[in-house]
């Protein structure tokens, strides 16, 4: 064999090596895709049965999303009388958030991913359309921030905004703006949606875009 047939076999073998590299890594990808949805799903289970020991029943529909606030609250209030450690906080977040994720993911077709370029390892955000969200961490600031971290209000702002009966509002940036109002109030406002929605526009943060019915926000 000549050196010119060694050194085509050469490179043959190593573009058969790295093909099969890429290939594992897809497949490896396509794995944790699927094990983090599997995962996630559990968890949501999981919070579900937590829920239905309080009598409270969680059945992955929007709406239900209030209810899991609720919960919330009263783990925010253990947690503020010294009743709640660490670990318990971030069991009932994960579970939580795993379930009002579950929900978004049910609602728009999403899915699950481990991390996150921005917010970094571990972060689990929720993929839907052209937006990501992390249920998770929305469920651990509520439970130690309190009501200036509700879930049912980020979930009615960034999620539910396409709802046909929304208030029609737009917030060029949703978080910044929320920040801001909580900055200038000690709190996020309170109240029916309309009022809220009202707020907002009042102080700045939304426009108002009649004629159009859905409520959209840029995160």
């Amino acid at each position: 064999m000549s050196s010119q047939q060694v050194g085509i076999l050469i490179l043959v073998v190593v573009a058969v090596i790295v093909a099969a590299v890429l290939l594992r890594k897809q497949q490896s990808s396509a794995t944790a895709s699927l094990d983090v949805n599997a995962e996630m799903l559990f968890l949501a289970d999981d919070a579900v049965k937590w829920a239905a020991e309080k009598n409270v029943t969680l059945d992955y529909t929007p709406e239900s999303v209030e209810r899991v606030e609720g919960l919330l609250a009263e783990l925010h209030e253990k947690r503020a009388a010294g009743q709640l450690f660490d670990d318990q906080v971030k069991k009932a977040a994960v579970r939580y958030g795993a379930y009002v994720g579950e929900v978004i993911r049910r609602m728009h077709n999403g899915s699950w991913a481990i991390d996150h370029e921005a917010a970094g390892p571990g972060s689990f955000p929720i993929r839907w359309r052209d937006h990501e969200s992390f249920p998770l961490g929305w469920c651990s600031k509520r439970i130690l921030n309190g009501e200036e971290d509700n879930v049912w209000f980020k979930f009615r702002v960034l999620v539910l905004g396409d709802a046909k009966d929304a208030t029609v509002y737009d917030l060029r940036d949703a978080a910044q703006s929320l920040r801001t109002f909580r900055s200038r109030h000690g709190g996020f406002p309170v109240g029916t949606w309309p009022h809220v929605a009202h707020r907002l526009v009042t102080e700045g943060l939304a426009a108002d875009l009649p004629g159009r019915h859905r409520l959209r926000f840029s995160v």
